[in-house]
């Protein structure tokens, strides 16, 4: 749990440096908010909210993706089993006549070592 907060503070630090510097580095970065432009703090907070809410959804698509794909591998593990278990069972009749054949061989070995 420690581990888990850490990247979570670190990744909203990161992308608060990455802000600020981006900030820093053009003077006339603003805010577009119901058509008025925002700058100063205001402008850096709304954007940096609304890069955080970015992320979020990012974090939450890849979430649903992973899930998604760890759902369809085991399906994909299911239906090679059953395919190996339909091959197997199709395969039953051909192999008939060498079990027949062990089972002779089992039989009549086994009969010596009794009597």
């Amino acid at each position: 749990m420690k581990t888990k907060k850490t990247y979570i503070a670190f990744g909203i630090l990161t992308c608060a440096a990455i802000l600020a510097l981006i900030f820093q580095l053009s003077p006339e970065t603003h805010v577009v908010w119901d058509d008025e432009e925002v700058g100063g703090v205001v402008g850096w907070g709304l954007g940096f909210f609304g890069i955080l809410i970015g992320l979020g959804a990012s974090f939450f698509a890849l979430l649903i993706t992973g899930l998604v794909f760890a759902s369809l591998s085991a399906v994909m593990v299911l239906v090679f089993a059953a395919v190996v278990l339909a091959v197997c069972f199709a395969l039953a009749p051909l192999l008939l006549p060498f079990l027949i054949l062990a089972g002779l061989i089992m039989l009549m070995s086994r009969r010596k070592t009794v009597s």
